[in-house]
Order: C-alpha cells, then sequence, then structure tokens
C-alpha cells in the first residue's frame, strides 16, 4: 500500500514546480495608481498570460491611497487596497518621511481589506543596511508598529514575480467574494 506524502515532494533543483493559475473573473480590472514609479504588472519580468486564466485589464487611475487595487472595491473604505514598498524604499519611508508615511498608512488601516506588500524577504529586511544606518530592530519595531496599532499585515514576497501573484491573488479573490456577497 502507497501512502501520500503529507508533505511537498517537489524538489525545484531537479525543476519540479508547483504551478498555479490565478482565475481572473471576466469584468476585472486591476488597478494601479498613477503615482506609482515602478509599476507592477507591466515591463519585463511581470506575470505572463501563464500565471492567469482570463483577460488580465490593467489601468492605471488615482487612488484616494494605495498602489493597487481593483475597479468597483478600492475607491471607498469597504474595499481593498495594497500598498507595496521595495527595501530601499520602506527605509526611506519608514524613517525619512515617518510623518508623511504614518499619515498614509492610517488612511489605508481604515480599509476593509488591506496590506502591505514588501518586495524582499524578511531576513533581507531586517539585515543592517549602510545605505540608511537604520538598526535592524527600529525597522522590526516600525513594522510591528504598522501591523498591530493600524492594522495592516505585512506580508513578505521573493521578488517582483511574488510580489504580483500575491497582489492578483488577493485582488481577484476578493472580487469574487465580495460580488457573490460572501464578504
Amino acid at each position: 500500500m502507497k501512502i501520500k506524502p503529507t508533505f511537498n515532494t517537489l524538489n525545484p533543483k531537479a525543476g519540479q514546480q508547483a504551478h498555479f493559475v490565478i482565475e481572473v473573473p471576466p469584468d476585472f480590472v486591476l488597478v494601479i495608481d498613477t503615482r506609482e514609479q515602478d509599476p507592477l504588472f507591466v515591463g519585463h519580468g511581470s506575470i505572463g498570460k501563464k500565471d492567469y486564466s482570463g483577460d488580465l485589464l490593467i489601468t492605471r487611475e488615482g487612488l484616494e491611497v494605495g498602489d493597487y487595487g481593483c475597479r468597483g472595491w478600492s475607491f471607498d473604505k469597504e474595499g481593498i487596497i495594497i500598498e507595496r514598498k521595495s527595501i530601499p524604499d520602506l527605509y526611506s519611508s519608514m524613517f525619512v518621511d515617518w510623518e508623511r508615511e504614518k499619515v498614509k498608512l492610517k488612511r489605508i488601516g481604515q480599509y476593509f481589506r488591506k496590506w502591505l506588500v514588501i518586495e524582499g524577504l524578511e531576513s533581507d529586511v531586517l539585515r543592517y543596511k549602510d545605505f540608511s544606518g537604520v538598526s535592524p530592530n527600529s525597522m522590526r519595531g516600525r513594522l510591528a508598529e504598522i501591523e498591530l496599532r493600524l492594522g495592516i499585515p505585512v506580508y513578505y514576497a521573493d521578488g517582483r514575480l511574488e510580489a504580483e501573484r500575491f497582489i492578483l491573488y488577493r485582488l481577484t479573490k476578493f472580487f469574487r467574494l465580495r460580488r457573490g456577497g460572501e464578504l
């Protein structure tokens, strides 16, 4: 008798990888804020057609706060909004422009569903950075404040593509659940 293992038996070093396809609803539109400097989903290294089913419609519009949302559900507090930061941008906003960033994060915290997506692993974020002069414990404290005081979950994406997948999956799932009256 063969027993099915309860752990992942795929070996990425041997080219074996799990592949997940994100189902994009027919009327879904991904909104990227016009102020986003280096937007995901466009350009080299972005999520491709193999990663999702259906047509992914993308538009650039001004969001009140945040960087990514979906049309119909990211323009009021009952919706969803996602803020994305690269590691250098995170350090700058958390320590150089903290007062301005805190106001923005408080507004994001008022949304029904929200995330702060960091393009980098937690170990990379909390490693001492010569360019910043900020201790890892200070960054750890800021991120804990964002999660605990402002109620914004933090997700550490292992690179740009992983950030895109996380954002697209959350937005499409929220869209389907909200449209179906389940949220």
